[in-house]
């Protein structure tokens, strides 16, 4: 999530199944990847051909995944435990707008 977005085009090409969970995911409960990303631009993107070369995709094929998807599919039929909204508010913070960092009060 704090990764750039080559980094994390990568991470989906090597990684499709567990993309794919993360969209589920995005679409199921209407939140997004992070605030200025959905998960399944990102996918779209690892599959044109400017995206980064993988090098190596991992078939996600073991038990291990398997589980982790059924984890997750039984979890998306529960209620969200946050607000929807929350992932798609913009950033909060000191804006440089009205801020008065570098004066000095008269």
């Amino acid at each position: 999530m704090f990764a750039s977005k080559r980094d994390l085009m990568l991470a989906i090409a090597r990684r499709p199944r567990l993309a794919a969970l993360y969209a589920k995911v995005e679409s199921t409960r209407g939140d997004s990847f992070r605030p200025d990303w959905r998960i399944t631009d990102l996918i779209e993107a690892s599959r044109q051909p400017t995206a980064p070369d993988p090098g190596i995709v991992l078939p996600d094929d073991d038990p291990d995944m398997d589980l982790l998807a059924r984890q997750v599919r039984h979890a998306l039929q529960k209620p969200p435990r946050k607000a929807v909204d929350l992932a798609a508010r913009p950033p909060s913070g000191p804006t440089c707008g009205g801020c008065t960092a570098g004066t000095t009060a008269p």
